[in-house]
Parts: structure tokens; C-alpha cells; sequence
């Protein structure tokens, strides 16, 4: 029903007065969900500054340069500098990460034991089944 026709419902109808009220004003005040942050830096860009840091210049003369978060960029840094202490070829993560409950192997025993569960009728209920 269009706000066009449910205003003419108000004025023919005094008695709907207030409820048709409230259905328009929560069809017309509904909130739009604003993204706050641009999502990070991505990972190139953090790649060349710190390069650029560890040829000598500061980190905070190249976070200008870039713009970057010097605490971004400095913990970058120290990520990539620790994984080649260790002899490691990876680069560090970029951003936050999920922070999993359960490895693969007890995801699959647990997706196992659900299933034979239903199968034999134990009855669990989707409430009972999830973690919260």
C-alpha cells in the first residue's frame, strides 16, 4: 500500500487514526546502516611502505607519504620483520581475522555426530545445536 493511500485511510477514518499513524512513520523513518570505516589498507600499499622502512626512512614520515596509520604500518612492519627471523616466506595477515572455536577435524567430527544424532531420531533442536 503506497503512503499516498494510506494518508487518504487516515482522513476517511478517524478511529484508524493512530495505528495507520504508526505504520507510516516506521516505513518512513527506517535507518539506512552507514558503513563507518573504508575496510583498511590494502595490503600492497602496506607491502611498499614497508619496504620504504626498511630501506631507513621513519615509519611515520612514510605513513605520511602514504596514508596510513603510523601503528598500522609499525605493526606491519614488525609482523613482516618477525616472519623472516623465523625464516618463513608467508607476509603477514592484513585486517581482522575470525577467530575460529573449532579446527577443521573437530568441525567434521561435530557435523558427524549432529548427523547421526538426526538420524537416530535424538531430537535436537537448532537452539540446542547452536553456540551462544
Amino acid at each position: 500500500m503506497t503512503p499516498e493511500r494510506l494518508n487518504q485511510r487516515v482522513i476517511r477514518s478517524a478511529s484508524l487514526w493512530w495505528q495507520t499513524r504508526c505504520r507510516v512513520s516506521s516505513i518512513s523513518m527506517r535507518r539506512q546502516w552507514k558503513r563507518r570505516t573504508d575496510g583498511g589498507v590494502p595490503a600492497d600499499i602496506l607491502r611498499k611502505a614497508a619496504i620504504e622502512v626498511r630501506q631507513g626512512k621513519s615509519v611515520r614520515s612514510v605513513a605520511k607519504a602514504h596514508p596510513i596509520c603510523h601503528v598500522t604500518l609499525y605493526r606491519y612492519c614488525k609482523a613482516t620483520q618477525k616472519l623472516r627471523e623465523e625464516g618463513s616466506s608467508e607476509k603477514p595477515h592484513v585486517g581482522y581475522h575470525s577467530q575460529k572455536v573449532f579446527s577443521e577435524a573437530q568441525e567434521e567430527l561435530l557435523i558427524e555426530y549432529l548427523t547421526e544424532a538426526a538420524d537416530l531420531f535424538y531430537g535436537l533442536t537448532p537452539r540446542e545445536v547452536t553456540m551462544r
